[in-house]
């Protein structure tokens, strides 16, 4: 009897133990759940920025059912239907509140640490709680995060450790496989898919998943993932067409070399490793780099590369060199769509940007986090050195969070990093000319126009300024280089028929209003700049037929008009 209450307590003991173990993690985990919130603050409450228009405010597909159906039936959702999908269920239910955008984003990025941590515990990986941590607090992740758009990064990442998940679970026990796991990993990918086909590259990570649990593939365990490089298959092929036919990838700007693809993938993986390592300065578009293949220090990050790879061959057996080369294997499989091998319309900015690197981040991440919780020796100096780096992150990426407040800091702050985004100041011009800084706008137009001078866009933007200065003659000589440009710039038409408005030469501004609409029969301004013109000469029956057509284009947008009879 004695012997038994011992063995009670004894067990009671451990358990006590076991507990006051649990509860600490418990506790650092809420905190930096807590601490993730905090930091990404001044980002959720910030406004729309750059492309959220296209997807969301001014994306006509997200306005009513019919809009819906389009997402999946035609190219209207680009390529990711299921995000369009949860983008057209946020206007219906909050609208156009910026606030809950942001807070699905950063709750889908917090649940995506959670996942990713009991990723790493499911295959016995140290420091899972730290990877999490950080994952969570990186500074290369507030793109993501912080910009509306880019909940399609978060919602594919989401479904794809689901897809993790689900595999490791059916693949962790080969005599008695459960295949509903199995089942629910081959959703779940599609799933990824949809929301971005930025996990294609899945398949051979369930493959490199594999290998890891078991020291090798099996022919049924190649078999068994032919459903999922199936679906990638078809998902590459999808996104590719669609980059080149609808997002416009395509031409001068988009052609390169096989060698200079070479470098320019070289180069790209190096940066994203030191964007990871040293998480400063962040710009939202990188400078594009000069290629010179004649130069041997281009391929001298593809041939560093190579030597690492041989170097890491020569030390296979060693435990540490295995688990680098499985993580090394895995940020570059996951990095390799975006590497500049296939074409992608945000090479025409950059070649590099932090959110095409939220996938591939995890397995440095998760190395560097089993590299300093593998041994349980010295547990006080590895939890300091932890919360040190938590701190020096959540501090940057505070910092950082602040850049995606509103499109004004988006662009200032790009601008003061890379003075020569064309981008940013076009962009930028664009948001002061709405609040009505005309010589600011003009300015940066002139800017964007001195970097890059065949950008039709600016010098149309830059029109538009002039003319509202009333500086007539020189806005309708841009507009006419937009036009030599771009001849089927329905906004250049509008712009160079106001100017002409300007001079009193209003048939030809009519002509020009009428050329634009053909163009871009959807597009408002020049119904009603012709209901204005028809008004002026009298032909009230006119002005009320153009006038009906620009209200109605209105009201399909959910704006108004400002004119009526």
């Amino acid at each position: 009897m004695r012997r038994r209450g011992a063995m009670l307590f004894g067990i009671g003991k451990m358990q006590g133990m076991v507990s006051m173990i649990r509860l600490p993690t418990t506790l650092f985990a809420v905190l930096i759940l807590i601490v993730a919130i905090l930091v990404y603050a001044p980002a959720m409450q910030g406004t729309f920025v750059w492309d959220d228009d296209a997807h969301i405010t001014n994306n006509p597909n997200m306005r009513d059912l019919a809009g819906l159906k389009r997402v999946w039936t035609s190219p209207a959702a680009y390529y990711y239907p299921l995000t369009s999908t949860t983008f057209w269920i946020g206007r219906r239910l909050w609208g156009l509140n910026p606030f809950p955008y942001h807070l699905l984003n950063l709750y889908l990025h917090l649940i995506n640490a959670v996942l990713f941590g009991l990723i790493l515990k499911q295959l016995r990986i140290p420091g899972g709680l730290f990877a999490a941590a950080v994952f969570a607090l990186h500074p290369v992740h507030v793109e993501s995060v912080g910009w509306i758009t880019e909940l399609k990064n978060v919602q594919c990442c989401f479904f794809y450790l689901l897809a993790v998940s689900s595999w490791i679970r059916f693949d962790s026990n080969p005599a008695r496989p459960n295949f509903c796991w199995y089942a629910a990993s081959i959703l779940f990918f599609l799933l990824s898919l949809l929301s971005k086909p930025a996990s294609i590259m899945l398949p051979m990570i369930l493959l490199l998943i594999s290998f890891y649990v078991r020291g090798g593939w099996t022919k049924a365990t190649v078999a068994l993932t032919l459903p999922f490089f199936m679906l990638s298959a078809a998902a590459s092929g999808w996104t590719i067409w669609e980059q080149a036919a609808h997002s416009g990838a395509q031409g001068d700007e988009w052609s390169f070399a096989f060698l200079e693809r070479v470098g320019i993938a070289g180069r790209a993986v190096w940066f994203y490793l030191g964007k990871l390592l040293w998480p400063h300065p962040l710009i939202f578009i990188y400078p594009r780099w000069q290629l010179d293949p004649k130069s041997p220090l281009f391929y001298a990050p593809i041939i560093a590369i190579f030597v690492s790879s041989c170097l890491v061959y020569l030390y296979r057996h060693k435990k540490v060199a295995r688990a680098f080369a499985i993580a090394v294997a895995y940020f570059v499989l996951s990095l390799f769509p975006i590497l500049g091998f296939f074409n992608i319309f945000f090479m025409r900015y950059s070649f590099v940007a932090d959110h095409f690197q939220y996938l591939a981040s995890l397995g440095p991440i998760a190395f560097f986090s089993a590299s300093l919780w593998n041994q349980r020796r010295k547990v006080l100096w590895r939890f300091g050195i932890s919360i040190i780096i938590l701190f020096l992150l959540s501090g940057l990426t505070w910092q950082h969070a602040h850049v995606f407040q509103n499109a004004e800091t988006l662009w200032y702050d790009t601008i003061e990093k890379n003075p020569s985004a064309w981008l940013a100041h076009n962009n930028l011009g664009t948001v002061l000319l709405e609040r009505g800084s005309y010589e600011d706008a003009a300015k940066h137009y002139e800017e964007a126009i001195r970097l890059k001078s065949d950008l039709g866009e600016a010098h149309s933007n830059l029109g538009l300024v002039l003319t509202e200065l009333k500086s007539y003659e020189e806005a309708i000589e841009h507009f006419r280089t937009a036009l030599k440009i771009d001849s089927r710039s329905a906004v250049a038409y509008n712009g160079l028929g106001n100017a002409l408005v300007g001079l009193g030469r209003d048939e030809e501004a009519i002509h020009h209003y009428k050329k634009a609409i053909e163009l871009k029969p959807n597009f408002a301004p020049p119904h009603h700049n012709l209901a204005q013109e028809f008004l002026k000469r009298g032909d009230n029956r006119q002005a009320r037929a153009s006038l009906r057509k620009a209200q109605a284009i209105d009201l399909k947008r959910g704006e108004g008009s400002d004119l009526s009879f």
